[in-house]
């Protein structure tokens, strides 16, 4: 196998973006670039310079039809989510470069077939009363938590820290009777419970985020155009209003000892 090095893994990245950006054009599905990699376009016009990933969210409907629609539609990319196949080890949809294995250093993939992939992020509908969304939150962080130690493998890098090691082991017994697909129902379970066309508020409930990030539904309504690495792709109108709720000052550039690649994964072509 020859492994595929950062610039050629980015443009894949791209690639499989612009495939659903075409996609979602066609059909009048909204999906957006978001998070990092809209701090990245907004910022950069591009990846953020020390980033490796791309991540997009799109509205529950369309997320719905997303998933039951593209496959078939371009030879060599595919969508893959637990609503597919619910023995999915993440709890949102990867559309990944067919003949390419990507690797994690700390989680097992179970057997499916992921390579260099985009992560796509459902958007749900939130509840308005502010105790009962931090209810909901926390509920759904503890399920994907549990997903989360379900999946972590004991690898020697866990094996540094042998409190860590011990915690994650502890986990793993505990959680043994549950297995990936009632993990996923309990989490869709509470992530769909608002309607997210009738809802007021919306946010990124299949993972975890820091404090409160729901919005009001209508930032995800309108739509404008955004460069990234020399294409256009879709942001919401008003990005900044969700950008803000969850990274604060995101225009800024973080302290030079933060700038690093995180993402630890290597890739390969078959």
């Amino acid at each position: 196998m020859k492994e595929i090095e950062i610039d050629e893994f980015r443009d894949i990245l791209v690639d499989i973006t612009e495939k659903i950006h075409q996609f979602c054009s066609q059909r009048g599905l909204r999906y957006f670039i978001g998070y990092g990699s809209l701090i990245g376009a907004v910022r950069h016009k591009g990846f953020i310079p020390w980033d490796d990933d791309i991540d997009l969210g799109m509205p529950r409907p369309d997320y719905e039809i997303f998933l039951k629609t593209f496959n078939g539609t371009f030879a060599d990319t595919e969508v893959i989510a637990p609503e597919i196949n619910p023995h999915f080890y993440m709890p949102f949809a990867n559309v990944y470069r067919k003949g390419t294995l990507l690797k994690e250093e700390i989680a097992t993939h179970h057997g499916f077939p992921v390579g260099v992939k985009v992560d796509l992020f459902p958007i749900d509908g939130a509840p308005a009363d502010d105790a009962q969304y931090r209810k909901r939150r926390s509920r759904i962080d503890q399920w994907i938590r549990i997903l989360f130690y379900k999946n972590v493998l004991l690898s020697h890098r866990w094996k540094k820290d042998k409190v860590l090691w011990f915690k994650t082991l502890v986990w793993k017994i505990a959680i043994s009777p549950l297995s990936i697909p009632y993990i996923q129902r309990r989490i869709r379970a509470l992530a769909t419970a608002n309607d997210f066309e009738s809802s007021e508020y919306a946010d990124k409930l299949s993972f975890p985020n820091p404090g409160n990030t729901r919005v009001k539904r209508s930032v995800f309504e309108h739509y404008i155009d955004v460069e990234f690495e020399g294409h256009v792709f879709k942001a919401p109108r008003d990005y900044d209003v969700y950008q803000k709720a969850i990274y604060g000052d995101y225009l800024s550039l973080p302290p030079v000892s933060q700038r690093v690649r995180y993402h630890g994964f290597h890739a390969w072509w078959l």
